[in-house]
């Protein structure tokens, strides 16, 4: 048997032009709830948000090369509700809810700087 060194999850650190209003979408838009905000100006914002399981963290840089090549992958559950509901409120849709038989169901949207956060569900 092997040791996993105690290993529980990753937190991905997303990059930000805007770390305030980066919170507004993701609690409005995702529904994440602030967990810490750390806002010294500009260049030395920081915020924890979490939805369910999954934590994300943001931080704010000036270089948006760094935001739009940036993003995550979330595993979720219950994909097709949530393609629904972040569709219906506007969220800009970067690939379109799609099934694949290695990868499961997928869909990807830009947050409010421009990251890619793809979605994803494993079929049974």
């Amino acid at each position: 048997m092997t040791h996993d060194g105690g290993f529980r999850c990753a937190v991905p650190i997303l990059p930000s032009l805007d770390v305030r209003a980066a919170v507004e979408f993701y609690q409005h838009k995702l529904g994440f709830t602030l967990l810490a905000l750390l806002d010294n100006g500009p260049q030395d914002q920081y915020a924890m948000l979490r939805r369910g399981a999954v934590e994300i963290h943001l931080w704010g840089i000036a270089d948006p090369y760094l935001v739009q090549n940036s993003g995550c992958f979330l595993r979720v559950e219950q994909i097709e509700a949530l393609y629904a509901t972040l569709t219906a409120s506007g969220v800009a849709v970067a690939a379109a809810l799609e099934t694949s038989a290695q990868q499961g169901r997928q869909f990807s949207i830009y947050d409010a700087d421009g990251n890619l956060i793809r979605f994803g569900e494993v079929l049974p």
